[in-house]
């Protein structure tokens, strides 16, 4: 079936210059929007994305969006505090005219709390976790504070967010969780591993034990090295950790590694815009954050067959569960996680296990086809709301739910 009806302009601005795990899923879902399948359930929504830009130059984001063939527009700043940025987003907005107007950080949740939108248009507010790098991080997070409570709706990522969110002023009514998805894995060609175990120096006999993530404290790689010096007094070789990412903790990380004397169990390969050809090559993923939302790398480890060892931190236990589908340990623990991580390298049975409950846990309760009803079902709500200045017809533009997803149902948008 072919909607007739007038399709729902939605404008997401959203301040990203790499595609992470909520960028993964957002241009996912906006890709999809436009194809036959979306149209044959009768779904017709118009996606807008919008992102900042400094210098007028490029970035990985703004490279995938024109890639896909998605409308774009660029808000021009020249620094943090560029008030400039008020006028450039109510030009947008006027030009636009969003029936839903949907935001990803705090930026843009304080612009448009600030600029009075939310009394004009229906808000969506994504939370997907803070990076507390420094205390002006720690500070600038605070906003939020005054912004969310003003939203419509607010979409976090795992059910572990919500108590800080409602502490925050944010109306339970208004509070939904929506996970991660995860597409199935595309194996790249075997060469394409191979090229990167011969750049780094990885010999094949070694199993790999593979960590992805940013250099910041919340990812808790300082409790990975600690592990490790624990791990090589059981198991002195064999193994080698690939450490995927950049980020400013990582010359403490060297400095940490070099303490240990493990340079050589421990490679650093810097940050890759895929992370497929080192999801190849992995004999275990490891996964030591001391905070987590609803971890993308996660899912793309079970969707590719990997076993898991991975801390309780955040929504981690909300995806995986513990002697099921991958071992957890408590955060900050690092003779835990090596004894996880020695358990999964001494036992062929256990990581079958593993990975095949992973596997299935990935396909029937975290795939994109259930992100997308769940988040076609919160646009429904919201433009259903009573409360909220929308025009009714739009709801035509929506199929109404089949049924109400099941509490705890993977990603799931379940009202708090």
């Amino acid at each position: 079936m072919t909607p007739t009806h007038k399709p729902i302009r939605l404008l997401v601005v959203i301040e990203a210059t790499s595609v992470t795990g909520p960028v993964k899923n957002l241009l996912a879902f906006c890709q999809w929007t436009q194809t036959a399948q979306a149209r044959s359930l009768g779904i017709s929504i118009e996606p807008t994305l919008a992102t900042y830009v400094r210098g007028g130059g490029s970035n990985a984001f703004i490279d995938s969006v024109h890639k896909l063939g998605l409308p774009l527009h660029l808000l021009p700043e020249k620094g943090a505090f560029d008030f400039s940025l008020f006028q450039s987003l109510k030009n947008l907005v006027s030009t636009v005219q969003p029936h839903i107007l949907q935001t990803h950080n705090v930026k843009t949740n304080f612009l448009v709390k600030a600029s009075g939108f939310h009394r004009r248009y229906p808000w969506i507010a994504f939370q997907h976790g803070y990076t507390a790098t420094d205390l002006k991080m720690l500070a600038y997070n605070q906003l939020d504070r005054w912004s969310l409570p003003s939203a419509h709706r607010v979409v976090t990522v795992c059910q572990a967010f919500t108590a800080r969110l409602i502490a925050s002023g944010v109306s339970p009514s208004r509070l939904s969780v929506l996970h991660n998805s995860v597409p199935a894995f595309q194996s790249p060609g075997p060469e394409e591993s191979e090229a990167l175990a011969l750049r780094f120096g990885l010999n094949s006999q070694d199993t790999v034990l593979l960590t992805v993530g940013r250099f910041s404290r919340e990812k808790g790689h300082a409790v990975l090295i600690e592990a490790l010096a624990k791990l090589r007094t059981q198991r002195p070789g064999g193994w080698r950790a690939v450490l995927v990412g950049d980020g400013p903790e990582l010359p403490r990380m060297r400095s940490l590694i070099s303490r240990h004397s493990l340079e050589d169990r421990i490679v650093f390969v810097g940050f890759h815009p895929s992370i497929a050809p080192w999801l190849a090559m992995a004999g275990v993923f490891v996964l030591p954050s001391l905070s987590e939302g609803s971890p993308n790398v996660i899912l793309e480890a079970m969707a590719a067959g990997i076993p898991i060892a991975a801390t309780m931190a955040g929504g981690t236990p909300e995806v995986i569960t513990h002697d099921h589908d991958a071992l957890l340990s408590p955060v900050s623990d690092p003779l835990a996680l090596a004894a996880n991580i020695e358990r999964i390298l001494a036992d062929m049975n256990l990581r079958r296990r593993l990975t095949r409950e992973a596997l299935h846990t990935a396909t029937s309760r975290f795939s994109p086809d259930s992100y997308r009803t769940n988040l076609v079902g919160i646009y429904r709500q919201l433009l259903s709301d009573p409360s909220v200045s929308s025009p009714g017809e739009l709801l035509k533009s929506l199929p109404a739910p089949s049924a109400d997803p099941a509490p705890g149902s993977g990603n799931s948008s379940q009202n708090v």
